[in-house]
């Protein structure tokens, strides 16, 4: 997936930047699920809060899933 392949002609990026954003991603995504975890048990208050966090993390994580699968079929079916 991070090496390159013939069918991604129009997309050009050094190996070492892909692997850049991903790790900070990663980091920023366990970051974000420890903080309003932890947030929720210390917290049973601000549950709803910290519920609403990991939902608006998971869904980015599946919708950057999704826009990537879409980017990749329209660059396709446009050559």
């Amino acid at each position: 997936m991070l090496l390159e392949r013939p069918d991604d002609e129009g997309y050009h990026e050094p190996q070492s930047v892909s692997i850049t954003r991903l790790v900070c991603q990663t980091l920023v995504v366990l970051t974000v699920l420890l903080g309003a975890g932890t947030l929720l048990l210390v917290r049973p208050e601000y549950s709803s809060a910290a519920i609403a966090l990991i939902g608006v993390v998971v869904g980015a994580c599946f919708g950057l899933v999704r826009f990537e699968g879409l980017r990749r079929r329209r660059d396709k079916s446009s050559t």
